[in-house]
């Protein structure tokens, strides 16, 4: 998850360059205050994630916290699935466009990638 927050990040770096500029409607205030709740979820369950890892980070092992960790970690992550989702939500437009233009030109390559995901993701539904 680390991984690809950096990523979308980074590919979305002129929106957080731009965060200080223009004026705010409702449209951007919410998304704006959405982007906050996510980065303040996603932080919360990077550090009580280190604090329940008994492999990675097991120096780093604070007694008497497990549980409270826990707790903290079901909610920042179930709680950030909820705000993704939002924030996905508020894109999906621009997403299907973006996707759009991937097939535009047909491509075989493409097809059969579209194709494997697809299987893939069939098969995790008829696994759960």
């Amino acid at each position: 998850m680390f991984v690809l927050f950096l990523a979308h990040h980074i590919l979305n770096r002129k929106w957080l360059a731009s965060m200080a500029k223009g004026k705010y409607n409702a449209f951007r205030g919410i998304q704006t205050l959405l982007a906050i709740i996510m980065f303040v979820l996603m932080i919360g369950s990077m550090i009580s994630g280190i604090l329940l890892s008994d492999h990675i980070f097991k120096m780093i092992r604070v007694d008497g916290t497990y549980m409270i960790a826990r707790q903290i970690h079901m909610f920042c992550t179930y709680w950030g699935f909820v705000v993704m989702s939002l924030h996905l939500g508020m894109h999906w437009n621009m997403v299907v466009l973006m996707t759009g233009r991937l097939f535009e030109k047909p491509s075989l390559i493409r097809a059969w990638i579209a194709r494997s995901i697809a299987i893939a993701e069939r098969g995790g539904e008829i696994i759960c």
